[in-house]
């Protein structure tokens, strides 16, 4: 009875972490304009290329789509993933590819 309990509560936990998840916002960006810190906090700008029609001619600028604010000793933390990423983007780059068929 125990085992199924606990069944239950890993499933309802996993639901609850998935709801919540959603209700994040997803910010897609393509470059961080500007960062800085002051008084403790640490700050990112992040941007993305945005094209616009004006007056018949294309455009080409840069829109803000978010602006980051988070404690300095959060700063470890952010190396800390960014290094990850990285880590494992080296390690697929490593992987030897399957060698195509000869005719």
């Amino acid at each position: 009875m125990a085992a199924a309990k606990d069944d239950v509560d890993k499933r309802l936990r996993r639901e609850i972490a998935s709801l919540k998840a959603t209700q994040a916002p997803v910010i897609y960006f393509d470059t961080v304009g500007t960062g800085g810190a002051y008084s403790g906090i640490a700050n990112l700008t992040l941007e993305c290329g945005q094209h616009l029609l004006v007056d018949g001619e294309v455009v080409n600028g840069r829109q803000t789509v978010a602006q980051l604010r988070f404690p300095v000793a959060s700063l470890g933390a952010l190396k800390a993933v960014i290094a990850h990423i990285e880590s494992s983007l080296q390690s697929r780059q490593q992987v030897p590819q399957p060698q195509e068929a000869k005719s």
